[in-house]
């Protein structure tokens, strides 16, 4: 909810100090893709491997234009 408001984005940089996400995006009980199935269970030790060779972000200041361009083309 809090990034679909951002659409004031003035606003709200001055009028919120912090934001804190309590919650996960999305969750995925019942899917059937098996990508999802299988990136689930390699999920949790692809992060522990990457955080284990200290590294905390894959495409670093590129993430927010690769994640326009993936979003502009999967629905």
């Amino acid at each position: 909810m809090f990034f679909a408001l951002q659409n004031d984005t003035e606003y709200w940089k001055n009028s919120i100090n912090i934001f804190i996400a309590l919650a996960p995006v999305t969750k995925l009980d019942h899917t059937k893709s098996e990508l999802f199935l299988y990136a689930a269970l390699l999920g949790n030790l692809l992060l522990d491997t990457l955080y284990a060779i200290h590294v905390y972000s894959l495409f670093g200041p590129a993430t927010d234009e690769i994640t326009k361009i993936t979003c502009g083309v999967l629905p």
